[in-house]
């Protein structure tokens, strides 16, 4: 057990927004760095686990870890976004969970399916509130989910892989659709942002399902889990870092819940302060990546680190 290896995928939480100093010490007494926040967090994973970071079809893996199914024909994220005009661009926004009603959902790709679905040739549907399209002609799309284009103009992440007709073409079509739907007309009644785009990405074919070696991961994350699942490697749902570490003793990989991170690196430390964990990788999903040992709690000549950006003073 002294042996394990952690690696942990916590919520943004940078240093700055930590508000307990005694956590930002220890973080401070481990390897800091800061990695590339414009790729998918499963893709950091894979690599510092020494394995290929797959070059299409993150859609219908995240499929497959959501519902338990490989799908089987060429398929694409459809994730309903909220452009946001700017005075001299749009920006992308993302919605967080909750913020669309499973109601809204339906309603909209209903719609969608109903205006847009041609013959079996491309299908519109969602799986809870995740959005899909299915396409016999595969079409062009970002590489990266709307979480890591957050705050980006969409030509950031231009669309490859595919159509680039008709993706645009579906575009257009769909924001002129969504721009007079009564969901959008509700939402903005009520103060909230609309509708008013969908955000294509991760088109592709699933993997074939092959063996292969994994830690074991705890997540409620189904990019994780469709990727594990493709490696008929073992997943569970996420519970506590001391539940992960009892069954799992020789280390694993846990994607921790949206939560204040202080939480989590209280129960982390404590893990790694009895000697239960032999070394602990977190990475933050704002681009903060920490190494940390055992005894690096001990490293107090080392100062506070300070965000990417920010000057090294408190």
């Amino acid at each position: 057990m002294k042996n394990a290896h952690a690696i942990v995928v916590l919520p943004a939480g940078e240093f700055g927004q930590l508000t307990n100093s005694g956590h930002r010490h220890w973080l401070s007494g481990g390897g800091v760095s800061s990695q590339n926040a414009e790729s998918e967090m499963l893709d950091t994973v894979l690599t510092l686990l020494g394995l290929a970071v797959p070059a299409s079809g993150l859609a219908a893996l995240r499929y497959w870890g959501q519902t338990g199914h490989r799908p089987a024909s060429w398929m694409a994220a459809a994730d309903p976004i909220h452009l946001e005009a700017r005075l001299r661009d749009l920006r992308i926004r993302p919605f967080l969970p909750g913020q669309i009603a499973p109601r809204e959902m339906g309603d909209l790709f209903d719609m969608l399916q109903e205006e847009l679905g041609d013959s079996g040739q491309h299908t519109f549907t969602k799986t809870g509130t995740l959005g899909y399209l299915y396409s016999d002609l595969p079409i062009a799309t970002a590489t990266v989910s709307a979480a890591v284009a957050d705050g980006h103009v969409p030509d950031r992440f231009p669309p490859s892989g595919g159509s680039e007709k008709l993706f645009h073409q579906l575009l257009g079509e769909l924001q002129m659709l969504l721009h007079d739907h009564e969901v959008n007309t509700a939402r903005q009644s009520a103060g909230l942002p609309v509708i008013n785009s969908l955000w294509f990405w991760g088109g592709g074919i699933a993997p074939e399902a092959v063996v292969r070696p994994m830690p074991d991961l705890y997540s409620a994350d189904p990019l994780f889990n469709g990727f594990w699942a493709s490696c008929q490697a073992p997943f569970a749902p996420f519970e506590d870092f001391a539940d992960c570490l009892a069954r799992s003793p020789q280390g694993f990989v846990a994607v921790a819940p949206d939560e204040p991170p202080g939480d989590s690196l209280g129960r982390l430390k404590k893990l790694l302060g009895l000697g239960r964990l032999r070394h602990l990788t977190l990475l933050f999903r704002d681009g903060y990546v920490v190494s940390l040992g055992r005894f690096d709690r001990f490293r107090f000549w080392r100062r506070t680190a300070t965000p990417p950006g920010q000057t090294d003073y408190e």
